[in-house]
């Protein structure tokens, strides 16, 4: 029972880092391409191009790689409950996007849609992930 929890915390303690080794890259990648190839340390031009309407469509989809990619990570170290342990990781998600929608400093970095767009399609990605592995799993 003990070593179930610890695999379900571990599981989604991976996949919450996964999915930020895995979405922030791209997005800093996409930023400094759109910035002709320079890094911006300006974060109101960073959000700037970031926040362009094919650059929020394009991080819909890339954080829905990015939650599926973090899904099947929490799944595969929880292999006891991994639809269970995806399911916990996309709660943690959600309440990290309502915590950043809402925090003064975090929310104008985006468009007030945009916040609970991103939290739709990570969320979704990570049961996806979590689905195919405990689907694959019992193959």
């Amino acid at each position: 029972m003990l070593l179930n929890m610890m695999r379900i915390v571990g599981g989604v303690a991976a996949g919450m880092i996964a999915i930020s080794l895995i979405v922030e890259p791209i997005e800093f990648v996409l930023v400094t391409l759109a910035n002709g190839g320079g890094i911006t340390m300006d974060p109101k031009h960073y959000f700037a191009i970031r926040n362009r309407d094919a650059f929020l469509a394009a991080k819909l989809v890339y954080n829905a790689i990015g939650g599926a990619a973090g899904g099947w990570i929490a799944a595969f170290i929880s292999p006891a409950a991994p639809l269970r342990t995806g399911l916990v990781l996309a709660g943690l998600q959600a309440v990290t996007f309502v915590w950043a929608m809402n925090d003064t400093a975090l929310a104008p970095t985006a468009p007030a849609w945009a916040w609970p767009a991103f939290a739709i399609t990570t969320c979704g990605g990570i049961v996806l992930g979590a689905w195919v592995r405990a689907r694959t799993a019992r193959s």
